[in-house]
């Protein structure tokens, strides 16, 4: 069995609630919202230190989702709700700004600003 066989498989693993994922709503461009799907998010952290006084810092995570339940991305366009703060609420607003992946068959790779 590929790696990418493999990861397709162990898919729902990562992204089940009770292990590593979180739930979030993911709203398409022009389409209507896809609430409660499971995502893996990967917040990073604000660096102060490398910015000058007019830098404009910006909340920025890294999340994964499936594509059985996203069917397409648009960058820029489309947007994801969930806390700044894992088990935190209410749910913040964050648009797609990248996207990583576009050949793995399981799952999209995105980074997400607030």
């Amino acid at each position: 069995m590929t790696f990418r066989a493999q990861l397709s498989t162990d898919a729902d693993v990562f992204l089940n609630t009770d292990e590593f994922a979180e739930t979030i709503n993911y709203t398409p461009k022009g389409a209507a919202k896809i609430s409660d799907i499971q995502a893996v998010i990967f917040r990073q952290e604000l660096d102060s230190s490398a910015g000058d006084r007019n830098t404009r810092f910006q909340r920025q995570a890294v999340i994964y989702v499936k594509r059985s339940d996203v069917q397409t991305v648009s960058k820029s366009f489309d947007t994801v709700e969930f806390p700044i703060v894992e088990g935190g609420s209410p749910d913040a607003t964050w648009r797609v700004i990248k996207i990583h992946q576009h050949d793995d068959p399981a799952l999209w790779k995105l980074t997400v600003v607030d």
